[in-house]
This record gives structure tokens, C-alpha cells and sequence, in this order.
């Protein structure tokens, strides 16, 4: 999975002016990106992709799940099954009810008693993950960046300055909380309806899985 990297440590020089007046090594202002990134990925659910197709092998319950991105598979967001036609033809396939699967952490995918896949497909599946950066990445892709980096930098303003001046670090919290904010309502957007006899808490669909 290629990727444009951008480090935390590009981002610091966008906050110096907003540092002066609190003392900080370039150590803490890394580590503070670093955990902000985390944070904000892991509350906001953001960071979400579809894998690189999966081959269908027949009867087969579990499947391991592989990215390149130096992160940790939250959730399953979405998988789709197709057809070796649909394959050919580009088609989207079929969407999958999300209580016929479970993701067994940190990376392995198991379908249900009952609904594993019966027909061997080559690419005939495809599964979207939420992504949470691992705790020790310093490294982001840029869309992500350049679309939520000013909130990534709220927090970490905050931290450096909650030690220093409450009220101006409560600046910082504010700029952070409004944009966590615009970002679950955008992931929320995306997720479709919830499915008859599914119970919705938050970002999350719970349901009864038979193993």
C-alpha cells in the first residue's frame, strides 16, 4: 500500500510561534504529535480504507488481514464479496451483514458458522478497516495531514501548555475539540444504517456472532 509519508516532526514548525513563553525539547513536541495523532484517530475514526482485495478461498472461515501503514486495525468498517464476473467487470459486489463476521484483534478476520464465503474468488473481497496509528508511529499519510493536522496540533499545543497557562492551553483544547467534532460527524456520515436487530452505541454496531 503506497503512501505519501509525512512525520509529526514536519509539523513542529508550524507551532513555534504559538510555544513561545512555554518551555519544551523537541523530544516532548514529537511525543506530543505522536499521542494527539492517536488520540484524534482513535475518538474520530477518521483513518479508514479498503484493503488490498483478498483472494476467496472456499469454506474457509478466517483470513488475515495485512497493511503496510504503520498502524493497528481498530474495526472492520465494511467488507464485500464479489464474484469472479464482478471482479472482471470492476463491479462494487455485495456488502456483507456485519453480524456474519467479527475481527479477532490484532489481525485476523473470521466469518461466522453459516456465512463463511463457498465459492473460491481471486480479489473477491474487499475490506474497508479503521485505522489507529501504533504507539510508537511517527508517521502519518499526508491527506490525513492535510486534512486534520490543525487538530493534531490543538492537542498538542495543549498538552505542551496545560503545565504552563490553563488558560491559554484551554485555547488549544477548544480548537482541537472543535475539529474532533466536524470529524465523528463525517465518519458517522459514512456508516450506513444499522441492520434489523443490530444495537447502535456510538460508532460501534454490537451484535450476537456464532463462531
Amino acid at each position: 500500500m503506497a503512501y505519501e509519508i509525512v512525520k509529526y516532526a514536519d509539523l513542529l514548525p508550524r507551532m513555534l510561534r504559538d510555544l513561545i513563553g512555554v518551555k519544551y525539547t523537541p523530544f516532548e513536541a514529537n511525543a506530543a504529535l505522536r499521542d494527539a495523532g492517536r488520540e484524534f484517530c482513535n475518538r474520530s475514526e477518521c483513518w479508514f480504507e479498503k484493503l488490498t482485495a483478498i483472494s476467496v478461498v472456499a469454506d474457509q472461515q478466517e483470513y488475515t488481514l495485512a497493511t503496510d501503514y504503520p498502524a493497528h486495525f481498530k474495526r472492520v468498517k465494511s467488507i464485500r464479496l464479489l464474484t469472479s464476473q464482478e471482479v472482471t467487470d470492476g463491479d462494487e459486489g455485495s456488502l456483507v451483514d456485519p453480524s456474519y463476521y467479527r475481527l479477532n484483534l490484532p489481525v485476523t478476520l473470521k466469518f461466522g458458522t453459516g456465512h463463511i464465503p463457498a465459492t473460491a474468488v481471486t480479489d473477491g473481497m474487499v475490506v474497508e478497516v479503521v485505522f489507529v496509528p501504533q504507539m510508537d508511529a511517527d508517521e502519518l499519510p499526508e491527506w490525513l495531514f492535510s486534512r486534520w493536522g490543525d487538530a493534531i496540533i490543538g492537542k498538542a499545543l495543549y498538552d505542551l501548555w496545560r503545565g504552563t497557562d490553563l488558560n491559554k492551553a484551554a485555547v488549544f483544547l477548544n480548537q482541537y475539540n472543535a475539529k474532533l467534532n466536524e470529524a465523528m460527524v463525517e465518519s458517522m456520515d459514512d456508516i450506513a444504517p444499522g441492520l434489523p436487530g443490530q444495537v447502535v452505541v456510538g460508532l460501534e454496531i454490537k451484535e450476537s456472532f456464532t463462531p
